[in-house]
């Protein structure tokens, strides 16, 4: 798998200020839209997709709340793309080394778990790129200089 590289991060995120001057019906169009698709990717290919949520919604605001605690429980049903299974994703995130971040196939990140329970996420280059993007993104709106050129200092506790 090709790495993120400054170029790929700057275009998702140039796609995403084109945005910024959009009006409000073109944003809730966009988001119909974009719902639309991803309703529609799921139901055809998640067994958990169709009985979580019901065929017949239509307004994104009825939506039920996915919780992390939920998309773990049910995260081998959740698979849109193959038939991974959590706990091969668990069990590579366990042998990961040093800044490695990404299988064959997709990028992996998973939360701390101080919630109680660890959330583990899969992402293709392509939406790994535009996660970066939105990060670059604000970064910007908040006037920081970090971002792709200017490379600034994160923590956490």
């Amino acid at each position: 798998m090709r790495g993120p590289s400054a170029a790929c991060t700057y275009r998702a995120a140039a796609r995403l200020w084109r945005r910024d001057g959009w009006g409000r019906a073109e944003l809730l169009g966009y988001q119909q839209r974009a719902l639309d698709r991803l309703r529609k990717h799921a139901y055809n290919r998640s067994s958990f997709s169709a009985t979580f949520t019901p065929a017949n919604l239509i307004n994104r605001t009825e939506l039920p709340v996915l919780t992390k605690a939920t998309l773990m429980e049910n995260f081998d049903q959740l698979d849109t793309r193959s038939n991974l299974r959590l706990i091969d994703v668990v069990d590579y995130l366990s042998r990961l080394a040093g800044t490695s971040c990404s299988s064959s196939a997709y990028y992996v990140s998973a939360t701390g778990g101080t919630t109680g329970r660890r959330g583990v996420f899969l992402r293709t280059f392509a939406e790994w790129m535009q996660v970066v993007g939105s990060y670059d993104r604000a970064f910007n709106w908040a006037g920081s200089t970090a971002g792709l050129t200017h490379w600034g200092k994160t923590g956490g506790w």
